[in-house]
């Protein structure tokens, strides 16, 4: 995501930056754009793919940024993964809208989905929950990432 975004926009942050002046110097607070590996120890104990509670709180707390154009988001299915991270992550999804047009923003939320039909958690019904949240769905990771940057860049909502 940070090498499709960092040829759209002019400068992407992170806590695993692609370059070390990249760098958030904090990873719990976002500034400009930002990538934030929810799997940094510093963030979570369990990995994001398991344990989605630091994940949500941070859809939440990000949605609570007036400058906050998009979220883009990586779901990732399979065998160890969370059973239904697409119902947790619906909830915090629909809860971060209404939170940004409390304070009159809005929010667009991109997501790629890493997963088959054959994955326990059922590939075409975590993308239905997903899309009911008002999340978009993207085909990859590259994808996802072009058209988060093409609403950060157009100041568009995508609705």
């Amino acid at each position: 995501a940070q090498a499709v975004l960092r040829e759209r926009l002019a400068s992407v942050h992170s806590n695993v930056p692609l370059s070390p002046r990249s760098r958030l110097p904090d990873p719990h607070s976002s500034r400009g754009h930002a990538c934030v590996d929810m799997g940094d120890p510093e963030l979570s104990e369990a990995h994001p793919a398991v344990d989605l509670s630091p994940r949500c709180r941070r859809i939440l707390r990000e949605a609570g940024d007036l400058e906050a154009a998009v979220l883009l988001l990586d779901v990732m299915l399979g065998n160890g993964a969370h059973p239904d991270p697409a119902r947790e992550l619906a909830e915090a999804i629909v809860r971060a809208r209404e939170k940004a047009e409390e304070t009159g923003g809005y929010l667009s939320t991109v997501v790629s989905i890493v997963g088959t039909d054959l994955d326990p958690q059922g590939l075409p019904s975590q993308r239905k929950k997903l899309e009911r949240a008002g999340a978009i769905i993207a085909p990859s990771n590259a994808s996802a990432s072009e058209l988060a940057a093409m609403i950060v860049r157009s100041g568009q909502r995508a609705r």
